[in-house]
Parts: C-alpha cells; sequence; structure tokens
C-alpha cells in the first residue's frame, strides 16, 4: 500500500512540477513568416502559366480568367503585407491585351505607336511592346507562340 501511495505522490510532484514549468516558461511563440517580394512575384509567375493553360484546355476566355486571378492575387498578396502591383500582357494569335494594376498609367509603344493605358487595352499582333512606367522602360519581345504572358511587377 506504501508502494502505491509513493507511485501517487511522484506522480503529482511530476505533474505539478510540469505545470510550473509550463507557466514560467517564455513557451513557443509562433510568428507570421513575412514572405519577401521575390516569392510572391515567383508565385504570382508560376500559377499565371497555370491558370493560362487551365484556360487553353478548358477553352475560355484567357485574359478574363487571369484577370480574375490578378485580382484575386493582388489580395492575396496584401495578407501577407507585401506591396505587389501588376501590369501584364498577354499574346493571344493576333491580338495582344495589356492589363494595368500599377499604381499609375502607363505608356505603352509599339509600331511607332505610344498610348496612355490606366486600365486595359487590346492592340493587333506585334513583337515588341516597350511599356513606360514611371519614367522606366521596360521592354517585351514576343515569338510565334499562340498564347503568350509577360508581366512587369513592382512593390512600391
Amino acid at each position: 500500500m506504501a508502494n502505491k501511495k509513493a507511485q501517487f505522490y511522484l506522480f503529482v510532484a511530476l505533474i505539478l512540477a510540469l505545470s510550473a514549468y509550463s507557466l514560467l516558461s517564455p513557451g513557443i511563440v509562433s510568428k507570421q513568416r513575412d514572405f519577401d517580394f521575390e516569392e510572391i512575384y515567383n508565385n504570382y509567375i508560376h500559377e499565371g502559366e497555370i491558370v493560362i493553360n487551365q484556360a487553353l484546355y478548358k477553352n475560355i476566355d484567357i485574359v478574363e480568367t487571369f484577370d480574375n486571378y490578378t485580382v484575386n492575387f493582388i489580395e492575396y498578396a496584401k495578407t501577407k503585407n507585401t506591396d505587389f502591383y501588376v501590369a501584364y500582357i498577354i499574346k493571344e494569335d493576333n491580338a495582344v491585351s495589356v492589363v494595368n494594376y500599377l499604381k499609375s498609367k502607363i505608356n505603352i509603344s509599339s509600331h511607332n505607336t505610344t498610348l496612355d493605358v490606366q486600365k486595359s487595352t487590346t492592340l493587333n499582333t506585334t513583337n515588341n511592346i516597350m511599356i513606360n512606367y514611371e519614367g522606366q522602360d521596360y521592354n517585351y519581345t514576343f515569338s510565334d507562340e499562340y498564347v503568350q504572358f509577360k508581366a512587369l511587377v513592382v512593390n512600391n
């Protein structure tokens, strides 16, 4: 009987010691990981290619589908405390769609024509487009592939 009583007191002492330790120790603090901009950018590009492939496979409007994806991705990036702004270009057969989600308008130059784009525009097929955003030029070249995707992504 004394042996069982000693085991009980030992068990209670062990429980009290663990309780005191857990109350007095600093514990593990879960810190939400800050996503860096490069990781967010890489996710956008990689997942964007998947969205375009799915739209092609399902034979649905690529630009509309990709635009919905982009709007949702911008909202997602905000939850990661990252400023994420993008202008993207989708070349589909004979049309080039340029959509702007940057902070301000962009200037597009193609075939000696310059357009100011606040939100979106569609151009005839072209192999080269230059986007000017806040005084910086970004050149994009397209091949003869049926569908191509390019993006200008900034975090300011």
